[in-house]
């Protein structure tokens, strides 16, 4: 019925305009998975992180080797960190395999680190964490028309964001930055 009652609303409309609304009809309907993220304790609080400090230590082909996990379409590498900076450290407190699955599947730290139990000291990550503080801001081409976007009219975002710099695991520096994201 809607389809019908948008077609007649359309009728007046010129095939290049209906053909684009048809476009952006079937381009909405396939959003991807937003993936299970990473978890960052920094005290009481807990941020969803985007980052994969794991991935460092390990590579994707060996983690699945070794972890033996399940994968789903909300998360492809099949595992959930959790980490906590404490005493200026990363730190693993914990890995859950098959996170989509309805029970909890915690993976034994000796299966990825020896003999070690969780916390381990995350001394092999050597990069940031993000967490983004303000509002997402688009940048677009000069004179673009909203009515009429076009590929090359969006050329990125501007996004202020908290970010722990680490090296080695050890917090390096922290504050807030402006992240410049442009395609």
């Amino acid at each position: 019925m809607f389809f019908y009652r948008l077609v007649r609303t359309l009728h007046g409309f010129d095939m290049k305009k209906y053909l684009l609304l048809s476009i952006w009809f079937i381009g909405a309907s396939c959003f991807a998975t937003e993936q299970i993220k990473d978890v960052l304790s920094v005290g009481e609080a807990r941020y969803s992180i985007r980052e994969l400090p794991l991935n460092q230590l390990y590579g994707h082909d060996k983690l699945s080797s070794i972890l033996n996990q399940e994968l789903c379409s909300a998360s492809w590498r099949g595992y959930k960190a959790r980490w906590e900076l404490k005493d200026s450290f990363l730190w693993l407190r914990g890995l859950e395999k098959n996170p989509c699955s309805n029970g909890y599947e915690p993976v034994e730290a000796k299966l990825l680190f020896g003999g070690q139990e969780y916390p381990i000291k995350a001394e092999w990550f050597t990069g940031k964490i993000v967490l983004p503080v303000g509002e997402t801001k688009y940048v677009m081409r000069e004179g673009f028309d909203e009515n009429d976007m076009k590929d090359g009219d969006l050329l990125g975002y501007d996004l202020e964001a908290f970010v722990f710099n680490f090296v080695d695991g050890k917090l390096n520096s922290k504050g807030v930055e402006l992240i410049q994201k442009r395609y």
